[in-house]
């Protein structure tokens, strides 16, 4: 489950704060029950008609695509990507781009080759946040696709991974994170995805598909929503079923909905209700299925044949599926309404969205577009849950799409009712895309709302884990009863059908006040994949800024709402910036046991000042830098203590520090009379003349001293062991600029070495990267941390990173609270590296 963690704090009631109503515990009443949402134009150009949308939290931005069948978008493919030839014996090529990524804070656009046709497919993604796009037209039916998430990362499509013709399906995560297809024209089966670059051979026949399958089909991109039980519901035209995806039977048959059809062509649009959960959670969980609107059973061939558009369906038809005797409670939406879409947004409410009040889906079968859209709030009493909104002045009908965004607000784009891209027609091929702002964003509410601090909040969570969330709010008490944390999965839509969506109430712990406007939420993690099919390792946060990132990718156009076009980065230019790149290594980080113990052996035994020193009770933490000159020139070490804790596992991979002294005997006699360790007598080094030797701090962190002459960096080395010496140097020549010095083999003990950095060794701090012949991995430990590097743009350090083999673990964007901008990431053996901006950095130095 990719998730995004929401959280809503309910304003405590008015008159109970201090200072006669008018303190900070006192909030007015009404004014989010007033505001009726506003909405903005993001693009005026998306390139692609959104038939298909799905955000792409890892990287903050939205895919949209729509068919390759019509040849034509408004979007051509960039220089060097070749033109897909669809028919060689008439020498015919599409030279048009049908899929884009947009990026949701900037609105840029980077251009993706699609070849096989995608034309009414499915989609989702996967544990690692790849999107897997099943189905299609002609072609495109049986393919599986692929698009991972790095920033050169193209399609990789498989033409025969599926085992039937897959055209209107709906595709479904199930709790181990793997997924089912189901349904689909002349397809009334449902098969599971193999994994990536396998051919699936099985069919599992479909009664229900069977059964509802009537003359206008009406069970096309049927409802599935997994269940709190593992057990899927599937919903097609006006029944249901509960489906084991482990031994493939029906474990139970729902009663029929009246009223009409709700599949397509007939085309409801449904959600699977926010799931509420609690720190001890029953065994029966309960869930409730959504379905709204709707067409009568034979609206599409009266739209299509007799040029009669029926008014759609007006109800909203909700099923707890978990219950012993399950029934269908309807109630009466304001307006009718078909090809509409449903979004759960993070405070658990429900916005119906898009659509048309007559007619069917279909090419040209709708009129009177729907352009308000319709708040539903699940835990009102019956006949208070509607509330219309305002509207848009955009028609949105055939083939339109709306999605939630880490910042709360909806992304929606997308209709075309047409056969191709037309433009001077009743409802043109529209491209513009806008954002809607619900009324939980209303701008009278922004002082009352809560700023998830996210350096203080878990990225990876366990299933049953406790864990914190830490917030900033102007409001001195903050009762459990008012606060909800929410996780949210990203929806593949298309056609009404919002697949995979899905929203956890978590439950809460305790809540408690940390200092100031500062609260901790102990919230409790899902229990199993049952709730939370397996996830992204990175959580968003509703509510913060999203990091911005960079606007241009490799072998791309990026392509502004303006419609400005600038060539994107190549490889070999982004090689050069690198080189070219201001660097330099700023500190090391690692824990200690006990930091004045430590500072007292680092400043008295190898002749380090204390720079400087922070507490930070709050976190329960304490920084100390240590060094032989300022921070702004010199390379440090950054020293944690955490509260309580006394001992560190080092572990076998990393190495030592080193030191260059005048006189390594002098001070190896110095550390045995303060009761240091030596773990090497002064000495020649093998195979060479420099006098060395070894030691040991009170931690039992290895020092390396070197006996060399004067020079501007004492603190010259750190020492590291890879798996892969070869990939290492390359991975630290490309990535990170840095220069291999010189490498050195040591066959008679088995290991080689490697000297990388931003200059030479006796002027400045070096990488030393060992291998030990035959080893392939390392324990790591939890005592070394990191290395910091500053840079000009992390942006362009976090592309390169990506680009080079490295994963970024942090996104480049500023911290929480200042202006520093950072971004963070692995090598290929998993040693982590901070890249820091360099004026940020020198402007918290002041």
């Amino acid at each position: 489950m990719v998730k995004r963690e929401a959280l809503e704090v309910k304003p405590p009631k008015a008159g109970k704060g201090k200072g006669k109503g008018k303190g900070r515990g006192t909030v007015a009443a009404g004014p989010e029950m007033n505001w009726p949402g506003q909405w903005e134009l993001f693009m005026k150009n998306s390139g692609v008609s959104a038939m298909h949308a799905i955000l792409m939290p890892l990287i903050n931005k939205v895919q949209f695509y729509d068919a390759t069948i019509w040849r034509i978008s408004q979007i051509k493919l960039p220089p060097g990507v070749p033109c897909h030839v669809f028919d060689a014996k008439k020498n015919k090529v599409d030279c048009w781009v049908h899929s884009v990524l947009v990026d949701i804070n900037t609105g840029d656009i980077k251009p993706l080759a699609l070849t096989t046709d995608t034309w009414c497919s499915s989609g989702g993604l996967t544990v690692n946040g790849t999107l897997v796009s099943t189905g299609g037209f002609q072609g495109g039916a049986n393919t599986a696709r692929y698009l991972s998430t790095c920033e050169n990362c193209v399609w990789i499509e498989y033409p025969k991974a599926l085992a039937a013709r897959r055209w209107y399906s709906t595709q479904a995560t199930l709790p181990d994170g793997t997924f089912i297809v189901v349904g689909g024209r002349d397809a009334l089966n449902y098969e599971y995805i193999l994994p990536e670059g396998q051919n699936n051979k099985k069919l599992y026949d479909s009664q229900l598909l069977r059964q509802t399958d009537d003359p206008e089909e009406n069970n096309l991109y049927p409802f599935v929503w997994l269940n709190t039980d593992g057990n899927l519901f599937i919903f097609a035209n006006n029944r249901s079923i509960l489906l084991s995806p482990k031994t493939n039977k029906v474990l139970k048959e729902f009663p029929q909905l009246p009223g009409g059809a709700r599949n397509y062509p007939g085309s409801a649009s449904s959600a699977l209700l926010p799931i509420r959960l609690y720190v001890q959670n029953p065994a029966i969980i309960p869930a409730d299925v959504l379905v709204c609107g709707g067409a009568k059973q034979d609206a599409y061939f009266r739209a299509e044949r007799l040029k009669i558009y029926d008014w759609a369906l007006k109800d909203c038809a909700r099923l707890n599926i978990n219950s012993a005797k399950p029934v269908w409670k309807t109630e009466t939406m304001p307006t009718s309404r078909v090809m509409s879409d449903t979004v759960i947004l993070p405070n658990g409410e429900i916005l119906i969205i898009n659509g048309a009040k007559r007619g069917s889906s279909g090419w040209h079968l709708a009129k009177e577009p729907n352009f308000a859209p319709l708040l539903y709030k699940p835990n009102k009493p019956l006949g208070q849950r509607f509330k219309e909104l305002a509207p848009s002045t955009i028609p949105r009908v055939y083939h339109s799409i709306a999605i939630a965004l880490p910042d709360g607000k909806v992304l929606v784009g997308g209709s075309n009712t047409n056969n191709g891209y037309q433009f001077n027609v009743e409802y043109p091929t529209e491209l513009r895309i806008e954002k809607f702002s619900p009324p939980y964003l209303d701008p009278a509410l922004a002082n009352m709302r809560p700023r998830i601090v996210n350096t203080a909040t878990p990225k990876q969570i366990k299933y049953g884990q406790m864990f914190d969330v830490k917030i900033e709010l102007k409001q001195q008490n903050v009762a459990k009863e008012n606060v909800m944390v929410t996780m949210l999965a990203p929806s593949f839509t298309t056609h009404s059908v919002s697949m995979n969506m899905r929203l956890l109430m978590l439950g809460i712990n305790n809540v408690k006040n940390v200092g100031g406007d500062n609260h901790q939420i102990q919230a409790v993690a899902p229990p199993s994949g049952k709730l939370a099919p397996p996830d992204v390792p990175q959580s968003q946060l509703f509510g913060l800024t999203s990091h911005k990132l960079l606007r241009r990718s490799v072998n791309c156009l990026g392509v502004a709402e303006s419609g400005k076009a600038a060539q994107a980065t190549t490889q070999d230019d982004l090689l050069t910036w690198v080189k070219n790149d201001k660097r330099r290594m700023l500190h090391v980080v690692y824990r200690v046991g006990d930091m004045d113990r430590t500072i007292k052996f680092y400043t008295e035994c190898l002749g380090m000042k204390l720079l400087r020193k922070r507490d930070i009770p709050e976190e329960k933490y304490t920084n100390a830098f240590l060094g032989y000159g300022p921070e702004d020139s010199h390379f440090v070490i950054e020293l944690t203590y955490n509260y309580g804790v006394d001992k560190y596992d080092i572990g076998a991979g990393f190495g030592h520090f080193g030191i260059a002294v005048d006189d390594v005997a002098k001070t190896v006699e110095l550390v045995k009379a303060k009761g240091g360790k030596v773990s090497r007598e002064p000495g020649p080094v093998k195979g060479g003349k420099t006098v060395i030797a070894f030691i040991e701090d009170p931690d039992g962190y290895k020092f390396e001293l070197l006996e060399r002459g004067p020079t501007p960096e004492p603190l010259c080395q750190v020492m590291l062991r890879v798996g892969d010496l070869d990939r290492a140097i390359k991975f630290y020549e490309k990535a990170f600029g840095m220069e291999l010095l010189r490498t050195r083999d040591n066959p008679e003990y088995k290991y080689t070495i490697a000297m990388m950095g931003y200059g030479p060794e006796d002027k400045f701090p070096v990488l030393e990267l060992t291998y030990n012949y035959g080893v392939t991995e390392y324990d790591k430990g939890n005592a070394y941390a990191q290395i910091a590097i500053g840079t000009d743009d992390v942006y362009k350090t976090a592309e390169a990173i990506k680009l080079f083999g490295g994963k970024i673990t942090r996104e480049p964007g500023p911290l929480p609270g200042i202006s520093t901008k950072i971004t963070a990431c692995l090598d290929p053996d998993g040693w982590k590296s901070v890249f820091v901006d360099n004026i940020d950095f020198l402007k918290e130095l002041e």
